[in-house]
């Protein structure tokens, strides 16, 4: 899936967190459900990030 920009495994009740990037909310939507048929996958959330204050990445 190239929208999957990171992938973090994490402790507690979520096994993983993927960072997507993409263009558009009907982007967003295809991604998760692309993930949601993944087997083992029991459930999605989704968290939008609206504003980067910083990123040491870049």
């Amino acid at each position: 899936m190239p929208h999957v920009v990171s992938c973090w495994s994490l402790a507690g009740a979520t096994d993983l967190m993927l960072l997507v990037e993409c263009d558009s909310n009907d982007d967003l939507d295809t991604i998760r459900r692309q993930i949601a048929t993944i087997p083992g996958v029991a459930t999605v959330q989704t968290h939008v990030t609206l504003k980067t204050h910083f990123d040491r990445r870049s």
